[in-house]
């Protein structure tokens, strides 16, 4: 582990694989950290006054407008690599002299960019030196978000194949072009995590038609609406992803709930986990991972409507707007 500061002299100081405290204090220094997680200071830890962080900041490469993300790769000491996310360039640059040379360059056929699309995410492996894996995190040609395995190719330098290995995971993202998420990375516990956004637009209201689609919630309060039994019934269920209790709501309360007009727009009641015993009656239950809201309307004890929520979760008659 290296730990302490520098002189008034120029310096160059490199860490080790620990985790490192490492400052420069006066002179122009060079300081990288190494593999650990490091503490740098450009200037002696112990000043932390409004006169010593004289830290200036220098354009090391330019790998074009679109440039979203920047990181290390764990065994290639002295290099970064830069993420375009509109281009789908992943370049390798040199930290001491900026010259680059592309690493990944994926066809634009295979990715959609503009706007907040794109290719926006990278993350190598932990053990890359030794296996060569490469994660990217991009927008597909639909739209949809898409992780996908490249592997690094023989040479030098290093490039990586532009055929993906595999698509780890395609989670669609309809109608609207933002909020993608992007990050992807690997936590200490050696899993790879991602970050998919809240489905776009802005104060999210997601509307149910003809089944079988996939409403993605997110961070704020989602409104996922519903005007007829047959924009999801048992047949062509909807799927809601990252619905939230207590934050989101679902709602019904333009169908009417026992089919019969001729009484007037009927509410549906909510019974829990309860079995139907009536008509206009709204319940759920928990199979493993998936929660799954049905609705009978005709009285005979089958569910007419159906909607699947991604997770176990615990409804109350709050989370719906009869």
């Amino acid at each position: 582990m290296v730990s302490g500061t520098a002189n008034q002299f120029n310096n160059t100081i490199s860490g080790d694989a620990a985790d490192n405290v490492i400052g420069g204090l006066d002179g122009s220094d060079r300081i990288s950290g190494g593999a650990g997680n490091d503490t740098l200071y450009g200037h002696s830890a112990a000043d932390l006054n409004s006169a010593s962080g004289n830290i200036r900041a220098k354009l090391l490469a330019d790998i074009g407008s679109g440039a979203v993300f920047l990181t290390g790769a764990p065994g290639d000491n002295g290099f970064v690599y830069g993420l375009n996310k509109d281009g789908g360039e992943i370049f390798r640059i040199n930290t001491a002299t900026g010259a680059k040379t592309t690493f990944l360059d994926i066809p634009d056929n295979q990715f959609s960019a503009g706007g907040e699309r794109g290719v926006l995410g990278l993350a190598f492996h932990p053990n890359y030196a030794a296996n060569g894996r490469v994660f990217v995190f991009l927008t597909n040609p639909a739209g949809d978000l898409e992780v996908r395995e490249y592997h690094r190719q023989p040479g030098s330098p290093p490039n990586a194949n532009p055929v993906p290995a595999q698509t780890i995971i395609t989670i669609p993202h309809p109608v609207n072009a933002n909020h993608n998420g992007g990050f992807v990375g690997f936590g200490p516990d050696g899993y790879l995590y991602i970050t998919t956004g809240d489905g776009g637009g802005g104060n999210d209201v997601l509307r149910g038609n003809q089944g079988a689609d996939t409403l993605n919630g997110g961070s704020g309060r989602d409104y996922f609406s519903y005007t007829a039994v047959s924009d999801s019934t048992a047949s062509a269920a909807d799927t809601i992803q990252d619905f939230q209790q207590g934050l989101d709501l679902i709602s019904l309360k333009t169908i009417d709930a026992d089919g019969n007009w001729g009484n007037g727009d009927t509410a549906f009641t909510f019974i829990g986990t309860n079995p139907f015993t009536g008509p206009g009656q709204v319940r759920y239950q928990i199979d493993g991972g998936t929660t799954t809201v049905s609705a009978d309307v005709n009285g005979d004890g089958t569910a007419d409507m159906v909607i699947h929520l991604d997770g176990a979760i615990t409804l109350q008659a709050s989370d719906f707007v009869l």
